[in-house]
């Protein structure tokens, strides 16, 4: 299982688009304030980012859709997407791996194409999964109803840190 704790702070379109992305193909569970059960197959694990919820597990990720100030509190492991640049400046450090998520040319992962139905995932960097193998460089088409653009970019990348091929059906 892996755990994913999300800055939900005023984000909950996202939170839910992301949950909505991640269900259709992968079992997810979602834990909220109230500590609701986790199901027992679960490959995914939503969590809240909060100072009291965040473990030392190596096969974590956090993402924050924007500034949080329980980005410092991360363990050092923990893979960080980032929405916003100030959130990406300070959660970096010497064994964190952290993926700027955006428009941006600057970004690591960007949406490159923005047809109807059918955006393209490019990937800027190499990026190294849960496992330890390396992610290239690459453009991965898509085929999507979602129009919440950083809840795709966020799911498509869990997939690729879980070991997952992203194929242009992975969100139908």
């Amino acid at each position: 299982m892996i755990a994913v704790f999300v800055s939900s702070d005023n984000e909950i379109e996202d939170l839910k688009s992301l949950f909505s992305l991640l269900s259709r193909k992968h079992h997810v569970s979602v834990i909220d304030n109230s500590r609701t059960a986790i199901e027992k197959n679960a490959e995914i694990l939503l969590l809240p980012l909060h100072n009291d919820s965040i473990s030392a597990k190596c096969d974590c990720a956090a993402i924050l859709f924007s500034p949080s100030n329980h980005a410092k509190a991360l363990p050092e492991c923990c893979t960080v997407l980032c929405f916003d640049r100030q959130a990406a400046l300070c959660c970096g450090g010497k064994e964190r791996q952290v993926i700027s998520c955006g428009m941006h040319n600057k970004d690591t992962v960007t949406l490159s194409s923005m047809e109807s139905g059918k955006p393209v995932l490019s990937l800027q960097r190499r990026l190294t999964a849960f496992s330890g193998n390396i992610i290239d460089v690459g453009e991965f088409p898509l085929i999507t109803d979602e129009q919440n653009h950083r809840a795709l970019m966020a799911a498509a990348v869990l997939l690729l840190l879980c070991g997952n091929p992203l194929s242009p059906d992975s969100f139908l």
